[in-house]
């Protein structure tokens, strides 16, 4: 099958947004202005330069909030135009991720296995040939052939639409970037999940958020009312590393348990090519066309 790239440049620019995943919750875009910043006492000489001329950069390019961890410590922030680290950003697309952890979570309390088909939860696609050949993985590597964008770029979504969105591309052939598998993903796990009462942000805070000490500030909400796992989620720069309220400024990760271990392992696999998204991608697909990113 001939390669067909719709746009290798954005191609290439979602490869840097999965590289850069790890950072996106510390440099979100705003409006040039003064700063409001913090440096570790313990920061000196050519190290503390270098953090201010990095923040320098961040202002310059309309960042709004930047936060350097040094061995589990803050060790620098940054917040111009009277932003503090109390304050919450969109995250857009860099809420997909989240439904990764959500699948590795399920797939360890034994709720899903990724090659298994998604009609076997979403009984509606048992009557389709072609969709009722789509697994979780294919669903969750973007590669399942449905319409991904299906004519949603800014407009909410709800589970039961995207469901219903058409093929376009035979299962596990193509990669798609769009909205709709993750809001199907949403559907899929909200049937799991229907014995527990929990949506899927429910079910990621119990198990995952919550142990590593990350507090979703908001999430927006389709016309159903559940959680838009293709983007939504508001966090602060700070979170997931030191508490912004927590006076004593404990080092990072000191969560344990269950939670903090698969935390760990799903965070190992977020980035570029080795990134989690690559991982489920079964051998030998072919990533061939690239709609452009939906936020």
């Amino acid at each position: 099958m001939r390669i067909d790239y719709h746009s290798a440049q954005c191609r290439q620019s979602l490869s840097a947004f999965l590289r850069a995943l790890p950072g996106i919750l510390w440099l979100v875009p705003a409006s040039i202005a003064a700063a409001v910043s913090g440096t570790d006492p313990g920061v000196t000489g050519p190290e503390r330069i270098g953090y201010q001329r990095a923040a320098a950069y961040s202002r310059a390019h309309r960042g709004l909030s930047m936060v350097i961890v040094k061995d589990g410590q803050v060790v620098f922030e940054d917040y111009p135009d009277g932003h503090d680290a109390d304050e919450a950003h969109n995250l857009y697309s860099g809420t997909k991720s989240f439904s990764c952890a959500i699948a590795v979570a399920a797939v360890e309390d034994r709720l899903l296995d990724f090659d298994e088909p998604v009609a076997q939860t979403i009984t509606e696609w048992w009557t389709d040939a072609r969709k009722a050949t789509i697994t979780v993985r294919q669903l969750l590597s973007l590669t399942s052939g449905i319409h991904a964008a299906g004519g949603v770029i800014r407009r909410a979504l709800s589970y039961a639409d995207a469901i219903h969105k058409p093929l376009r591309h035979p299962p596990g052939t193509t990669f798609e970037y769009g909205p709709v598998p993750f809001q199907v993903f949403g559907e899929l796990m909200h049937r799991k999940l229907a014995a527990t009462g929990e949506d899927p942000r429910a079910y990621l805070t119990r198990r995952v958020l919550r142990p590593i000490g990350i507090t979703v500030d908001s999430w927006k909400t389709g016309p159903d009312g559940n959680p838009r796992l293709f983007g939504g989620a508001s966090l602060t720069a700070r979170v997931g590393q030191v508490r912004a309220t927590d006076p004593q400024r404990r080092p990072v990760g000191r969560a344990t348990g269950p939670g903090r271990r698969l935390a760990g392992r799903v965070l190992q696999g977020f980035g570029g090519e080795s990134g989690l998204w690559s991982r489920l991608l079964a051998p030998g697909t072919r990533r061939h066309r690239l709609q452009r990113p939906t936020r």
